[in-house]
């Protein structure tokens, strides 16, 4: 399930329990090998696209996915395809797995960062925690430090 929230020029989406393998079109050929690149229609991706702020289930490890398929939630390597896909600004990563500590979340969203950004992928990836508040909006680039040009 994703919702999709236009306001102005920005775009959130919130995408919940979406187990994205399930409706790749390669999903026959994903079941065989979890970490080859998925496929999905033209039309899932037209709508994540344009997101300034993508907030996505990413609840498992690969190796952990591997003893869940079918448990409703993505791995880290679905949501770098997926967003590979689709660029969103920014990336909030969400639906932690209730017996992760605080280091595994964020050993997830470091790797999750890792391998966007060896894809040359510009996104700001992070772990959404209870409290965080984030504009949607196209993220911009820090000042230089002072008397660095």
């Amino acid at each position: 399930m994703a919702y999709r929230v236009e306001a102005g020029d920005s775009v959130f989406i919130l995408a919940t329990d979406c187990e994205l393998d399930q409706v790749a079109t390669n999903r026959e050929e994903l079941k065989a090998d979890h970490l080859k690149p998925r496929q999905y229609n033209d039309e899932l991706l037209k709508y994540f696209r344009g997101a300034q702020l993508l907030v996505i289930d990413c609840q498992y490890t690969d190796e952990l996915y591997e003893t869940r398929v079918g448990w409703g939630h993505n791995s880290l390597a679905t949501v770098v395809d997926f967003c590979r896909q689709v660029q969103p600004g920014m990336l909030a990563l969400f639906h932690h797995d209730p017996e992760s500590t605080d280091e595994m979340v964020t050993r997830i969203t470091d790797t999750v960062a890792k391998r966007l950004n060896t894809l040359n992928e510009r996104v700001l990836v992070f772990a959404a925690r209870e409290g965080l508040t984030v504009k949607a909006q196209w993220p911009t680039p820090s000042p230089a430090p002072r008397g660095v040009s």
